[in-house]
């Protein structure tokens, strides 16, 4: 029930504090991202990742989907995420994103010059740990999928937080 969820959600909040900063910021993530409502803030930031490799959800289900749990994460930090996933060179979709997630330097995703782009390295944030991969040993399980959404999540929302002319710099 919804009430179950927010009283979860508080209970969580309030444990959470207890720990880092960081750690509680995880585990907000975490609860909400599983809460069956979100509330929506702000206006509507339009992302786009560009899903292959470790980004690309192969091997798990819609919900444990790198884009899915980052829409979530980032709007339990108070960022109005809508997630747009495009294949390698796909077209980018009109009206422009306002942030392009890939995990490899990319060339083709536009005009460089206007778009920012977070690249994410999965390699970095997974190699040596096992458990956060599937089978195979290069895909993340869900697990995995939360380590890498934690570094995305807290890099994005610190973009969408920027004051604007800091923002324009850094395009």
């Amino acid at each position: 029930t919804k009430r179950g969820a927010a009283a979860l959600l508080l209970l969580s909040a309030l444990l959470a504090s207890c720990g880092s900063e960081e750690q509680g910021q995880h585990q907000r993530d975490r609860e909400i991202a599983r809460s069956d409502s979100l509330p929506v803030m702000g206006r509507e930031r339009r992302i786009v990742v560009i899903a292959g490799g470790a980004l690309s959800g192969r091997g798990l289900a819609g919900e444990d989907s790198f884009h899915t749990r980052l829409e979530l994460a980032l709007r339990a930090r108070g960022v109005n995420a809508r997630i747009t996933v495009l294949r390698p060179g796909g077209p980018l979709p009109d009206p422009l994103p306002e942030l392009i997630i890939t995990e490899r330097e990319a060339s083709n995703i536009g005009d460089g010059s206007t778009l920012p782009v977070l690249h994410i390295d999965p390699d970095a944030i997974l190699t040596g740990k096992p458990d956060l991969l599937l089978d195979d040993g290069v895909h993340p399980n869900a697990l995995g999928v939360e380590e890498l959404v934690m570094v995305a999540g807290k890099q994005a929302a610190a973009i969408f937080s920027a004051p604007a002319g800091v923002r324009e710099l850094e395009r």
